[in-house]
């Protein structure tokens, strides 16, 4: 159907949107959203214009039955009455009206086949707006998760650096302390100074 093909060219617009217009991926599902949503909007104003036109159409039609039975019976009455010529008229009327009543029945029956069709239409396409949300729905779940997952990645790795580092450097400053202190004391020095605050 040529609203599948206009879905089909909306999909594609954004895609050649982006170059021109450097469109983030999300923006082009969001165009694309707001776009089918639009869309279905417009199939069910067509609709409601159909039905309208469709409703008037049988209003038309009953009317015309109406007419066509009332000049009937006023036909056959003329011809009771004896007045050929007025009964002769009324038929004339009515198959007039006959004329015109087959021409809207052939409008009904044209309008509901649009009606019928658009409605099908609708519901197709509420069908892909629905699997297209759910899709990027699913999309932008897998893409959250994958984000967390890169950050909680990062993180740990930073924080392992981060440690790694800070053991390092207190490793070093230990050593430093320790070299320090050897070359201040001898041993003898340290002897005596373990001897007197044994005292």
């Amino acid at each position: 159907m040529a609203i599948f093909k206009r879905a089909a060219k909306i999909v594609e617009s954004h895609v050649n949107d982006r170059a021109a217009h450097a469109l983030t991926p999300e923006q082009q599902l969001e165009a694309a959203y707001l776009q089918m949503v639009e869309q279905v909007g417009e199939v069910k104003a067509q609709i409601g214009e159909i039905d309208y036109a469709l409703t008037s159409a049988k209003r038309d039609l009953e009317d015309l039955d109406t007419r066509m039975q009332a000049l009937m019976q006023e036909a056959e009455k003329a011809l009771q009455d004896g007045d050929e010529d007025r009964a002769r008229s009324r038929l004339e009327r009515r198959s007039t009206s006959a004329d015109r009543r087959s021409e809207v029945a052939a409008r009904v029956k044209v309008l509901q086949t649009t009606a019928d069709r658009l409605r099908d239409a609708l519901e197709d396409l509420r069908d892909q707006v629905t699997t297209f949300r759910d899709k990027r729905t699913a999309i932008d779940a897998r893409t959250h998760a994958a984000l967390a997952q890169d950050a909680m990645h990062k993180a740990a790795k930073a924080l392992d650096g981060t440690a790694s580092d800070v053991l390092d450097q207190a490793a070093q400053q230990a050593r430093e302390v320790e070299a320090r202190s050897e070359l201040s004391e001898s041993i003898d020095e340290q002897l005596e100074r373990l001897q007197r605050e044994k005292q």
